[in-house]
């Protein structure tokens, strides 16, 4: 059996079914059914991106299911709609072990750091069947110094703290990763970002840098997410500057399917 990086390697004796081999087995579908676009082509006008969620310790969510199960607990889509001059995006993340269902629709401007624009609203049910079992949250970015934040009919506002770093949702990392990958590799220096993390929280002083690259299960360069009160994260893109792989600290995402359209 091939060995795997580190940064998402959670084949451990708690993990059953074996972790390697699904992971395997979902890229090996995905690059079957792979098109054949660059994701930050002037030609595409819509994308969606479907990952698998694994679990990193199958422990605390395995219960009473026996050996054979699959891993996956879930499912998260990204889709981006090109308007002129940004990106309409929508995110969908379900899992199926704690009920959550969180909804996300928001606008970015179309550069490489893909900054918020406008409005933005969101959804988040899980299934305590409690007055925590759903929210509803919107948000605008007031001025340069300002976000304002409204949940359940509460407004919050939160200060932008550094004003000179492009501030963006963690979902859009997805597409900015891939964006800024040759600017990384080939500058060899870190890149600052701040990120309003699933539309509610500001998480101030992040660094995305270079970490390796691999050549199993496929050909992946690897990137880093460290910053201030956000747990770490390690992203995986492939040669068609697709991410692939992302492993954050509970759970990973797998892509198991692209569907791109194009101009003309």
């Amino acid at each position: 059996m091939n060995s795997i990086h580190w940064s998402f390697d959670y084949n451990t004796g708690t993990n059953k079914p074996d972790y390697q081999n699904e992971l395997f087995e979902i890229i090996k579908n995905y690059q079957i059914h792979l098109p054949l676009v660059e994701m930050d082509t002037h030609a595409t006008k819509y994308t969606k991106h479907v990952y698998k969620i694994l679990p990193n310790y199958w422990r605390g969510y395995s219960g009473n299911s026996k050996s054979t199960t699959k891993l996956s607990i879930g499912t998260v889509s990204i889709e981006r709609m090109k308007n002129k001059d940004y990106w309409d995006y929508e995110v969908n993340y379900t899992n199926d072990t704690s009920g959550e269902d969180i909804h996300l629709k928001f606008s970015c401007e179309n550069t490489k750091y893909r900054p918020l624009l406008n409005t933005w609203q969101g959804s988040v049910r899980n299934s305590c069947q409690d007055a925590y079992s759903h929210i509803e949250f919107g948000g605008k970015i007031l001025d340069e110094n300002e976000v304002r934040i409204c949940i359940n009919d509460i407004d919050i506002s939160l200060i932008i703290p550094d004003k000179t770093v492009p501030i963006t949702c963690n979902w859009t990392l997805f597409d900015v990763i891939p964006l800024l990958s040759n600017q990384i590799v080939t500058n060899e220096e870190n890149v600052e970002i701040v990120l309003l993390e699933d539309l509610e929280q500001i998480r101030a002083n992040n660094k995305i840098g270079y970490l390796n690259s691999i050549q199993s299960p496929i050909s992946l360069d690897g990137f880093f997410l460290h910053g201030i009160g956000l747990l770490p994260s390690y992203w995986w893109i492939d040669k068609m500057k697709t991410t692939v792989i992302v492993s954050n600290f509970f759970e990973s995402y797998i892509l198991k399917e692209i569907i791109v359209e194009t101009d003309g």
